[in-house]
């Protein structure tokens, strides 16, 4: 909940693709559950020049307006309460995207692949948001299936003895309250820097669910990282992982080209919290 003086938007990088749909709908939950409007921001791609007549660039601001009314339809249709604003910047989407994180709570963009050869040839505003916002990112995938009753769909985050941990464990467990999931929370014990021992790591999460008796938190050591520890585990389903700054670089192994995921779990979201 917010309070009065804390209203800044959830925002949404909206391009008129399918992955920018399914963000958009994913932070609907994210902007009701804060109280905040749902702020939809499309980006040309071109910078707005004085000297060349605005007629030139009709074709862009017909298609900036489609694609925010799709998405503006769209997050009608799940009859859920949220104020939604609409904007089309000039210029570069990363860009774009990143001064919006200036003042919002959240940016949420579709994933469509941030491989090397991706990013090299193509760039990836998921990417350049990830590594320059100044607010919290989620890249959000398209889920293709839904758990079952023997398949648990998880919340993964990494317990460790970095300063921010505690606040990204934090997202993470306010991440799984509001979609009904459990955390498995993962510790790194050969990481002799900041990982934790298995004891250690048992203590700090019975303390989480001590403050938190609702969230279901499990414990798991493992003497790899985390995009390891997916790749070697792909029986149940993670519906996304919780990273803090420092673990940025890990993102192009968790994602990855989407047709070909280093993780066995290839529809799984992520989340930079800041």
């Amino acid at each position: 909940m917010t309070t009065a003086t804390d209203v800044r938007p959830v925002v949404v990088g909206v391009d008129g693709s399918q992955a920018a749909l399914t963000a958009a709908l994913w932070a609907v939950d994210e902007a009701v559950h804060r109280e905040v409007p749902l702020r939809l921001v499309h980006a040309t791609g071109i910078p707005l020049e004085p000297s060349i007549p605005i007629d030139v660039y009709r074709p862009e601001l017909h298609y900036g307006e489609s694609a925010l009314r799709a998405a503006s339809s769209a997050i009608e249709a799940t009859g859920k309460t949220v104020k939604v604003e609409s904007d089309i910047r000039w210029g570069s989407p990363a860009a774009a995207l990143v001064d919006e994180s200036c003042s919002a709570a959240m940016v949420c963009v579709g994933s469509v692949g941030m491989g090397f050869i991706v990013r090299r040839l193509l760039g990836s505003t998921a990417a350049a948001l990830a590594e320059n916002a100044h607010c919290t990112v989620l890249i959000v995938r398209r889920r293709t299936s839904a758990p079952t009753s023997a398949r648990t769909d998880w919340i993964v985050v990494g317990i460790d003895d970095r300063p921010d941990n505690d606040l990204v464990v934090a997202r993470s467990v306010d991440e799984a309250r509001l979609r009904n999931a459990p955390v498995l929370a993962l510790g790194v014990w050969c990481d002799t820097a900041v990982g934790v021992p298995a004891e250690e790591l048992e203590y700090r999460v019975a303390k989480w669910r001590r403050r938190h008796p609702d969230i279901h938190m499990y414990p798991v050591s493992t003497r790899w990282g985390l995009p390891e520890f997916l790749a070697d585990n792909g029986t149940e389903l993670v519906q996304l992982v919780v990273l803090g700054t420092h673990d940025v670089a890990d993102l192009p192994r968790i994602i990855g080209p989407h047709d070909r995921p280093f993780t066995s779990h290839p529809e799984c979201s992520v989340m930079v919290v800041r």
